[in-house]
Formats: structure tokens, C-alpha cells, sequence
């Protein structure tokens, strides 16, 4: 769109005057114009304030130099651009100097849009300048006069005078609001020298109008700023008349506006007709606003002063010390008592001296200090903490504050608050080393911590969380339900019902449940679950998860140790009482076989009783060993010579159509344990291996020296890390499936048809190895055999190979025998046997009587046989009391199994006589007379 164009045209030869405006329009301009070739027409084209004159260099009757001397008389400062048919550098530079803004050659009509463009752009700037010159200096003065006035009255003179002067007007009043009287009164006013107003002045001095009358009622009632070209054609202007009188005619006024309120009016008057001029007004609004503060400072500080007083009242009876700076002057005005006490110095050197402060400052924070001071005079701000030095060289950590106070949007002064913050940083510290050790313990600790918002999103996630689960704690943060990261899709429903009890408060919503981790595997978490709660409202959840995975396996071999135990402790006790029965059973069928002769028919029937008798022997003995109730009498063994020895007679046990292969290391370590129970292990797992081939097949047996690691004891409980000889059963039969495996050490538990085994062989298997300090794993699957594997701890090397010395011949004996046991029937087999074998016995049923019996004895007493569990008196207790008052005593001990310190853990102590339950004649008569031999 076309920008509208004045323009004064000076040229004798109207087609020059065509191309000027043409060239106007290709430049963008809409000109309205005149043209003018005399002096007298130029005159009064001036008087309608054309934007841009254009004018030929020289023409018949007038030319470009008096064009521009008319216009300086006329007091105009005009745009002047030269269009002119040749001009020479020596003209041009003429025609500058007497205030042409520009010159156009008329061949180059061309430039005659952008020069015009230019002095157009360069006037506005200039007249920007003016008028940002003129605020600028108007406001400096109100400035200067407030700043050197104590009051608004004397200041007001200056101030009217400055703006005057600045503004090149004649007159001006400044009228303030009297609200007692609701009045407008004239404070002060000030009028030209060289054109004074006398009686005007005085007739505003001693008057006062209504806030709604008038030009002042206008001004008050808007509170906008009012102009009037000419208050003599105003009839509003009730003070026309003695304005007309002093030469009067503009005026404009402004309000003096502080937030919602109108302090007053001031008001200007020239001697000549002036049209509005909104930079006036503009300029005028901002000095309003700049003596509205003023006043209002005024007030603040009448306000201060009152309430000194009672600050002073107020700030001598707390911890705090207040505190006011001069900033002009870079003076303490105000210290609080306080400072004394905190400082340990008075208030009055620090107004005196300010620089005593300074002195105060642990000289570690004094750069820090100087450099908050400084920042502090710039912005009337300071916040600072530091440390402080007292005279008696303690030292305290302080606060202190600072706020600015303007006037005039200038800071004058700065009231600050100093506190001893020595206890609260002591404090803090001790808070902050609790929250570093907390987070610490939170990182370090064996749970993982997840902390959650109220909409279930996760907000924190700590390195065990991250082990556990796999998952960074970048990539879970943000992350809400249904966390298909770490929960199975089976779960969701479950743990949706959990977050819902969290939601409503439940602070035992807690939870054992399956996770996933990023590598796919599932595990079991043990959650702690504890809602945030904060006035009645959920701010979030706290979920500590702990890895339960192994710790649910430990449980479940514990709960099927406790299975075996418990059934351990039935069989065990069974055998026991058992045992006492087939002795008898046994005793007598031996004794009974020996007497009958060769051809009676009744022979054939002992033999069977014997043999049945063998038989539940044997099945007693199983028992025992699976429930590790055995009596044991370990010795240092070879492993090798053991299965060697029995490899020579498995062939018979297992059939020829398996091979047997034996692979031992020569340079294996020596276990300790019971002989006959390792060849019991090694039958019972060959005969397992025989029923899994029932095609034939191979058995390996296999001796190694291994060493158990920390990474695969800790998988179990009842198992220790170090040095360990491997004994290896191998076959290549079916092999069994995880449910079978799971079931293979249970008591009683075969996959073999009804009347083809009593299910004891692992069992007792797995009892002989747990009682040996031993470690007992199977490999196996369907179609590839199974191996037993067999850890028995390695001993250091120790003499002897372990043989078992062969029993020695059995002779009749004289000695007297305290025999001594609560089953009648077996005491009384007991004494027939030892009897017959020419010993003397003194008998008993129980401990007491055995005391009495070995009381009432004058002889001597060789040997004590005394069963090991009795009422009342044990037989280890017995024999301990008897042993005392008969030192060459010998004792022999009989029993099954026990719990009794004779038999720690069912091991033999070293000097320890012992029989096992259920015995022969023979084996009795045997087992005397070796103790008696000793």
C-alpha cells in the first residue's frame, strides 16, 4: 500500500515538477503536492507544514539558498531536497551548509524515491532523539531537584522551573489533594522571568478547587492527561480570564497516580496556541509516576520513623539482628541489638566504623564476602552464608539477607537480616551425612529398592534392582503398570489386586510372587510393599523385592530333609526295639541249631528261623543307615582296596551280562568312615544300576581327588567348601525322568514291580552318605543312564590301609561280669551265652540296681556289659559312676543307635567298647573277650 506524501514542489517548468512526483510514486509514495515558483506562494505553502520540499537549484525569480533562508526565519526545520539539471561540487557543498538535507540530479531522477526515503527515515530518527533528549533531561532535573529537597514544597520550584525550561513552556503549578477538605490546593508554582505572570501566580497560590470543577476537575476525574489549545475558547476553564490577562493561552496537565490513588495535579501553560503532542504527554506520565514514588517514599520514611520505636522494641528481643545501609552514603544507619551478642561486639562501633563488619570475617571468606558486598551495592540484593570471628576467637556460621528500598526506582537504602545459623548447620550436616549413608545403604543394600510416584510410575531404582532384574535404572525410570519388564503377563491380575490394596492404604500388602528378568528368566521375589501416605492421601509406594529364588529351593531340600528325617526318626526308633527281638530271636535259634542234631526234622525248621532272622537283621540295618541312626566306627580308608574288593564279587551280584569297569586314581586321598557301609553304598548302587539294564550294559566305577568350590557348596545348605574324594557310580541304563529323580532317596519309594525290593537301597544310600559329612548328586536322563556321584572329605595321609583285622579264636574265661540290661529275655540270653563260656555274672535290670549289686560285690569286677539306653541311669552314666570307685573296670557298651554321648552323632569314640545290636552268641562271646583282652 502507497505511504500518503506532503510535498512542497519549487520548479518554473512543470514537466520536472511531473517526474518528481512520478519518480515519488515508483518509489511507493501516494504525494499530494503544490508548486510553487515565487517567493511569496513558498511563504504560504510553508504555513500548511508541508513533509518534504523538493526544489530546482535556481529559477527566474527565486532559488534554492533563499528557499532555505526563509524557512530557518519561520523557525521550521523541514526536509530539503535540491533537483537540479547540473550542479557543481563547489554548489553542493553550498547548499548543505545552509541546511539542504540531500541534492538529485534531474538525469538521475531515478534516486530521487530513496533520498527521499533516507531524509525521511533520518528526520523521524532525529526528532526521536530530540524528544528522547528532552525526557531525558526533564526527568534528570525532577531527579536532581527531589534528591536534593527534604521535601515535595521545596523541591516543587526546581522541579517546575526544570521541566519549563526543558520544554519551552511559560507556566506551571503543581496542586496537591487535601483530603480533609477535598480540595485541590496549589503547592507551589513558577512561572518565566522574561514573561512573568505575577498576578496569575499569586492568584493560584491562594486558591483551591473542587476535584470536580474545571480543568483540574477533568484532569482528576479521568486521571488521564488533559491538553487544550487554547483555554480562552474553553468555557470549562474557570481560570481563563487571569490567563488571557497574563498572556495565557495553551495548557496541559497530568495526574500524579499511586496505585488506585490520585495525590495531585500538575498542570503547564505557553503563551502561545499548542496543538497536543503525545511525547509531552508521554514524558509528563513518567515524571507523574516519578513524583508519585517520591511522595510515596516520603510517606515511608515519616512511617519508619514512627515505628522505630517499636522495631527497636521488637528487635531487642530476638535471636535475629537487623540491619539498614545507606547506600549513598555506604553507611550503617540501623544495627539491632542482637549484634552484640552474635558478633561480641557493640552496635555503636559498627555506626561509628563500618568497617569493623568487615573485621569480623574469618579472613577464609572474607574474598567470598567482599564479593557478595559488591554485589549487594550494584542490586540491593545480598544472600550469603559465612563464617565469622569473635573477639574471643570463637566462631559462628551466619545468614545474611538483603533487600533493596527505592525511591524513584533508584535504591537508596538496603534492609537486611543477619542470623546465627552455626546449630542449623551442625545440624544440617548431620542430616545430610544421615542422607548420604542412607542412599549409600540404599544402593548398597541386598534388596532392591524401587520407588514409585502416585500413578504408579517408577521414580527411582537402585543397583541391586538392577542386578536382579537386569534392567538399568535408565531404561525402568517412567516406567508404570502393567511392568511387563519384570511381571509375567499370568501375574498381572495379581499384582493389579496388590497396587489396589496399595492404593487404599494397606500397609501389608505384601506379596510372593514370579518376575522376569531382561534375559528371560523367571525368578520369585519376596515383595515388601508400604504406601506413602500424606494427610489421608497416597504422595506414592515404596517396594523393597528381594531374590528368592535360591533361597526357595534351599527351603524345599530343607523340607524334604525334614521328610527323611522324620521318617528317619520312625525307622530308626522301629530298628531299635526291633533289634532287641531278633537278638533274642537270633540268640536262641543259634544256641537251639547247635544242639539239635544232625538228622532231627527240627533242624530244617531253626535254620529257617535263623534265616529270617538274618533277614530282618539286615532290614533293621537299612533302616538304620537311611535314618542315620547307625552306630558307626570309622577308620581312615583307601577307597581304591574297598572297591576293589568288592568289584570281585559284584560279578556274581549283578550278572555277566554287564561289565563291570573300575577307574581309580592311584593317587587318591584317604577318606574316614565306616567300612562296611561304603560297601554297602557301593553294592546297593550297583544293584540300582543292575535293574536299570536289564538288557546288560556297562557300570563304572570311578575314584578321583576333586575340590569343592564357594560357588557350588553355597547351592546347599548342609555342605562345605574344600578338598574332596569323588566316588562315581555310572551305568548306562534308562535312566529316569525329573520325577523320578526328584523321588529316588524317599524311603519306601520304587519303581519296581510289587515284591521285587523294599525300597530302601537309595534311601539307605543317601543316609550313609549324609552321616559320613558326605555330599550326594545324581545326573541323569531318559535313555542315557544315570551317575551317582559320592563326595566324601579328604583327609590328610595318615598310616594303615584300612583292612579289617580278622576275629580271633574265642576261649572260655574266668572273669566276674556285671551284666546289665532292662529286657529280660535278652539279659537272660546274655547270661546263658557269657555263662557257658565260663564267665561268672552278676546281673541287673536297670542302673540303680547295678550300683546296688556292684556295692554289695567284695570281689573285683572285670567287666562292665551294660545297654546304653535304660531308665533312669543311663549306661554311660552308670558305667562313669561305677569306673570311679573301680578304676580297673572295663566297660562294654550294647545298643542299636543312640542319641547318648557314648555315640556323638553315631561315631565311635576312639576308646570306646561297643556291640551292635542285633548280635550272636558267638559274636557276644567274641566281642568279651577282646575288651577283656585289651
Amino acid at each position: 500500500m502507497a505511504t500518503a506524501l506532503r510535498v512542497l514542489i519549487l520548479e518554473d517548468n512543470p514537466s520536472d515538477a511531473e517526474l518528481m512526483l512520478h519518480a515519488l510514486r515508483r518509489a511507493g509514495y501516494d504525494p499530494t503536492s503544490e508548486c510553487v515558483e515565487t517567493e511569496e506562494d513558498y511563504r504560504a505553502q510553508l504555513q500548511k507544514a508541508p513533509e518534504i520540499i523538493l526544489a530546482d537549484f535556481s529559477m527566474p525569480h527565486f532559488d534554492a539558498l533563499r528557499a532555505l533562508e526563509i524557512m530557518r526565519e519561520c523557525g521550521l526545520a523541514i526536509p530539503f531536497i535540491v533537483v537540479s539539471g547540473s550542479i557543481g561540487e563547489e554548489r553542493a557543498v553550498q547548499i548543505m551548509k545552509h541546511g539542504a538535507t540531500d541534492y538529485v540530479i534531474k538525469d538521475r531522477m531515478g534516486r530521487l524515491g530513496q533520498a527521499v526515503t533516507q531524509t525521511l527515515e533520518t528526520r523521524a530518527l532525529l526528532r526521536e532523539t530530540l524528544h528522547a533528549e528532552r525526557r531525558l533531561l526533564a526527568q534528570h532535573a525532577v531527579t536532581r531537584a527531589l534528591a536534593e529537597s527534604p521535601s515535595l514544597a521545596t523541591a516543587c520550584s526546581k522541579i517546575l522551573r526544570a521541566i519549563c525550561d526543558s520544554l519551552s513552556w511559560d507556566f506551571g503549578a503543581l496542586w496537591q489533594f487535601d483530603a480533609t477538605r477535598n480540595v485541590l490546593h496549589c503547592v507551589d508554582c513558577w512561572s518565566n522571568p522574561l514573561a512573568p505572570a505575577t498576578e496569575f501566580e499569586e492568584f493560584n497560590r491562594h486558591s483551591t478547587f473542587a476535584t470536580d470543577n474545571g480543568f483540574l476537575g477533568r484532569i482528576w476525574g479521568s486521571r488521564q492527561p488533559v491538553w487544550v489549545a487554547d483555554f480562552a475558547k474553553d468555557l470549562t476553564f474557570p481560570r481563563a480570564p487571569f490567563a488571557a490577562a497574563a498572556g495565557l493561552h495553551a495548557a496541559f496537565g497530568f495526574p500524579i497516580v499511586l496505585g488506585t490513588e490520585t495525590l495531585g495535579i500538575i498542570e503547564f501553560m505557553h503563551r502561545e496556541i499548542k496543538q497536543p503532542d503525545d511525547e509531552k504527554l508521554k514524558m509528563m506520565m513518567a515524571i507523574g509516576s516519578q513524583l508519585a514514588q517520591y511522595i510515596e517514599r516520603k510517606r515511608t520514611e515519616a512511617s519508619l520513623r514512627q515505628s522505630e520505636a517499636r522495631i527497636q522494641e521488637l528487635t531487642a528481643n530476638i535471636q535475629q539482628v537487623l540491619w539498614m545501609v545507606d547506600i549513598k552514603e555506604a553507611k550503617v544507619v540501623y544495627i539491632s541489638s542482637g549484634y552484640e551478642q552474635m558478633w561480641g561486639r557493640t552496635c555503636q562501633s559498627l555506626l561509628d566504623n563500618p568497617s569493623t563488619y568487615v573485621q569480623g570475617v574469618h579472613p577464609q571468606d572474607l574474598e567470598m564476602w567482599w564479593q557478595a558486598d559488591a554485589q549487594m551495592y550494584r542490586t540491593g540484593h545480598i544472600d550469603s552464608e559465612y563464617r565469622i570471628l569473635r573477639p574471643d576467637g570463637s566462631m559462628r556460621w551466619v545468614w545474611a539477607r538483603g533487600y533493596p528500598v527505592k525511591e524513584n526506582d533508584q535504591i537508596v537504602r538496603i534492609v537486611g537480616v543477619v542470623e546465627d545459623i552455626t546449630e542449623k548447620r551442625r545440624v544440617a550436616a548431620q542430616r545430610d551425612a544421615l542422607l548420604a549413608r542412607l542412599q549409600l545403604h540404599i544402593e548398597r543394600m541386598p534388596l532392591a529398592y524401587l520407588l514409585f510416584d502416585a500413578d504408579f510410575r517408577i521414580i527411582d531404582w537402585n543397583l541391586t534392582a538392577e542386578r536382579i532384574f537386569g534392567h538399568s535404572k535408565e531404561e525402568m525410570l517412567g516406567q508404570g503398570p502393567p511392568f511387563e519388564q519384570i511381571v509375567p503377563k499370568s501375574n498381572w491380575p495379581q499384582a493389579e489386586i496388590i497396587r489396589n490394596r496399595m492404593r487404599s492404604g494397606d500397609m501389608n500388602a505384601h506379596v510372593l510372587i514370579e518376575n522376569l528378568t531382561k534375559d528371560g528368566r523367571t525368578i520369585h521375589c519376596q515383595w515388601f510393599n508400604t504406601p506413602l501416605m500424606e494427610g489421608g492421601n497416597c504422595t506414592g509406594f515404596l517396594c523393597l523385592a528381594q531374590d528368592v529364588t535360591e533361597r526357595k529351593s534351599l527351603e524345599e531340600q530343607l523340607r524334604q530333609s525334614q521328610k527323611m528325617d522324620a521318617v528317619g526318626q520312625l525307622a530308626g526308633g522301629v530298628a531299635h526295639d526291633f533289634n532287641n527281638l531278633l537278638t533274642i530271636i537270633n540268640g536262641y535259634s543259634e544256641m537251639i541249631h547247635a544242639q539239635v542234631l544232625e538228622n532231627s526234622p527240627v533242624r530244617e525248621f531253626v535254620r529257617e528261623i535263623s534265616h529270617a532272622g538274618e533277614r530282618a537283621t539286615g532290614l533293621t540295618r537299612q533302616l538304620l543307615a537311611f535314618s542315620r541312626k547307625a552306630v558307626l566306627e570309622p577308620k581312615v580308608l583307601n577307597l581304591n582296596i574297598i572297591v576293589a574288593d568288592t568289584e570281585r564279587m559284584l560279578g556274581r551280584l549283578i550278572g555277566e551280562d554287564i561289565n563291570v569297569a573300575a577307574i581309580l586314581d592311584p593317587a587318591l586321598g584317604r577318606v574316614k568312615a565306616d567300612q562296611g557301609q561304603i560297601e554297602q553304598v557301593i553294592i546297593n548302587l550297583a544293584v540300582n544300576a543292575r535293574d536299570a539294564m536289564p538288557r546288560g550294559g556297562k557300570l563304572t566305577i570311578e575314584t578321583s581327588n576333586t575340590e569343592l568350590d564357594d560357588s557350588y557348596t553355597q547351592m546347599y545348605t548342609d555342605l562345605r567348601s574344600g578338598p574332596y574324594v569323588l566316588l562315581a557310580v555310572a551305568d548306562t541304563g534308562t535312566g529316569m525322568d525329573a520325577t523320578t529323580k526328584a523321588r529316588i532317596f524317599e524311603p519306601f519309594f520304587t519303581t519296581k514291580e510289587r515284591g521285587r525290593g523294599t525300597g530302601l537301597g537309595l534311601a539307605t544310600v543317601f543316609g550313609i552318605v549324609k552321616q559320613s559329612e558326605g555330599h550326594l548328586a545324581v545326573y541323569t536322563e531318559l535313555g542315557c543312564g544315570t551317575t551317582f556321584k559320592i563326595y566324601l572329605p579328604r583327609i590328610p595321609d595318615m598310616p594303615g590301609s584300612g583292612v579289617v583285622p580278622r576275629p580271633r579264636t574265642v576261649v572260655r574265661g574266668t572273669q566276674t561280669i556285671l551284666l546289665t540290661e532292662d529286657e529280660p529275655a535278652l539279659r537272660a540270653l546274655a547270661r546263658r551265652v557269657l555263662g557257658m563260656h565260663g564267665y561268672k555274672i552278676l546281673e541287673a535290670s536297670n542302673g540303680e540296681k547295678a550300683l546296688a549289686v556292684a556295692t554289695e560285690h567284695k570281689g573285683t569286677i572285670h567287666l562292665l556289659v551294660t545297654d546304653v539306653v535304660m531308665p533312669g541311669i543311663s549306661g554311660r552314666q552308670l558305667a562313669e559312676q561305677l569306673v570311679a570307685v573301680r578304676p580297673e573296670m572295663k566297660v562294654l557298651y550294647v545298643s542299636g543307635y543312640t542319641d547318648d554321648a557314648v555315640v556323638r552323632h553315631g561315631v565311635l569314640q576312639a576308646d570306646t567298647a561297643f556291640l551292635q545290636k542285633p548280635f550272636t552268641p558267638a559274636s557276644l562271646a567274641q566281642k568279651v573277650w577282646d575288651v577283656l583282652e585289651q
